[in-house]
């Protein structure tokens, strides 16, 4: 198994250690990152080469999860009363300072007032400053750094305890003294068995067997008179060499329940691969070309063959009394999917853009996402110049990962450097970029 460990620059190598001390059988490599939200331009390709990934803290975590389809085991390492205690240890060893007075980040109050009572402290002798906790927020380091800098300014606080190294690095800087929440080794090695066993219910998971439900009309009139019985067969032969073939893709295997049905039974696994985790069926795109009429399509997930089959039945008569071609799913648990369509219902030019976005992302060294929204927001704006810092507020980055996005695609040829940019005319002047969409799509 390969385990991704993702997270900030100063403390990635820890955490990957010590899981490589306590599980040599795993694969652990490591992926840095300068702030938390770089993580979201990281986690498209590390999907693609790991089994599960670690990730650092729940900012990284949230920001990932709202904005990506999860397809491997992800966990993050939780804020507990040990990792704490921990860091108050160490804010006693380096600063020499009482711990009843701290600006805190990314920690909830009540862990926090537990962990002071824990080690004998009673709530009216603290005077504790609690962050809220705005993870999804483009502003939220700027907010967290005016909130430090303000306690320790003002409300007298003899340290600040973050989660996140970027604050730690920046508060470092202003000389105000500071701690990371690390979490302890104990905690870490927990995590990384839950990831485990969470990858090895996925296995299982992917091996269930799935039952999709076919039902089909085929062109032309048999009737006992015989007045079209050629064109009826010669069609029939078609659609079923058709149906026979997807199920070789899939290495399923297909059982004619009656001369207008058929059940194909696969796995999880191959079902996700082949209609790219359940969004478009090729299959419908397949039998309209071979003129097959009527077509509905249930797909059952299940823990055993018999629920499978259950689900397809539900799903197909879900299909049946829809108004076009499509497929329905049912998953295990009962709940259905969005309806599965043909490909080719997708407009001619979205279908164009995706594959020269996907082949200039490759150029840039990016993900189709990625680029996809910045081409939706610049778009929507209306403008056709940008600085970064224009941009970063735009789609969401920060001003810094915009940054390296926008040399990326300076070498890529995605976009070019016209102009410079001074706010009332001083300091130093930013780069006006403008991209060069016509050529891309």
């Amino acid at each position: 198994m390969k385990l991704c460990v993702l997270g900030p620059v100063n403390t990635v190598t820890r955490n990957a250690g010590i899981i490589k001390d306590a599980f040599p059988e795993l694969d652990v490599y490591e992926a840095a990152y300068d702030v938390y939200t770089e993580a979201l331009d990281m986690i498209d390709q590390i999907q693609q080469e790991a089994d599960m990934v670690l990730f650092p803290g729940k900012a990284s975590y949230a920001l990932c999860k709202r904005s990506r389809r999860q397809l491997i085991p992800w966990e993050y390492l939780p804020r507990h009363i040990s990792s704490l205690h921990r860091t108050l240890l160490e804010v006693q060893r380096r600063f020499h300072c009482g711990i009843c007075r701290i600006s805190y980040d990314t920690l909830d109050s009540s862990l926090i007032l537990t962990a002071y009572q824990e080690i004998g402290f009673r709530a009216e002798d603290l005077r504790l400053y609690v962050a809220e906790q705005r993870l999804l927020d483009p502003g939220y380091l700027d907010y967290l750094m005016e909130f430090h800098q303000n306690n320790y300014c003002r409300n007298g606080v003899s340290c600040c305890i973050t989660g996140l190294t970027e604050i730690a690095g920046r508060l470092n800087q202003l000389k105000i003294p500071c701690a990371v929440t690390l979490p302890a080794s104990t905690l870490v090695i927990d995590t990384v068995k839950r990831l485990q066993l969470r990858y090895q219910a996925q296995l299982n998971l992917e091996s269930w067997i799935v039952v999709i439900m076919l039902e089909v009309s085929f062109a032309g009139n048999y009737s006992i008179m015989g007045e079209d019985d050629y064109g009826y067969l010669a069609n029939r032969i078609k659609v079923l060499e058709n149906i026979y073939s997807f199920s070789s893709r899939i290495d399923g295997v297909v059982v004619e329940d009656t001369p207008k049905s058929f059940l194909i039974f696969t796995t999880r696994k191959l079902i996700e691969l082949e209609t790219n985790h359940f969004q478009y069926l090729d299959l419908l795109d397949i039998l309209n070309i071979c003129r097959a009429e009527n077509i509905a399509v249930g797909i059952g997930c299940g823990n055993t063959a018999c629920e499978s089959r259950s689900h397809a039945r539900t799903a197909i008569e879900m299909a049946k009394k829809a108004s076009s071609n499509c497929a329905y799913v049912v998953l295990e648990d009962g709940s259905v999917l969005k309806p599965l369509i043909s490909r080719q219902e997708s407009p001619a030019d979205e279908i164009q853009i995706d594959r020269n976005l996907t082949l200039a992302a490759k150029r840039a060294g990016l993900s189709a996402t990625t680029l996809f929204a910045i081409l939706k927001h610049t778009r929507k704006s209306g403008l056709e110049e940008f600085t970064s810092r224009q941009l970063a507020s735009l789609c969401g980055f920060s001003t810094r990962t915009m940054d390296r996005i926008l040399q990326k695609l300076l070498s890529a040829g995605c976009c070019k450097v016209i102009g410079m940019y001074s706010e009332n005319g001083c300091g130093r002047p930013s780069r006006v970029f403008q991209f060069t969409w016509s050529n891309l799509l």
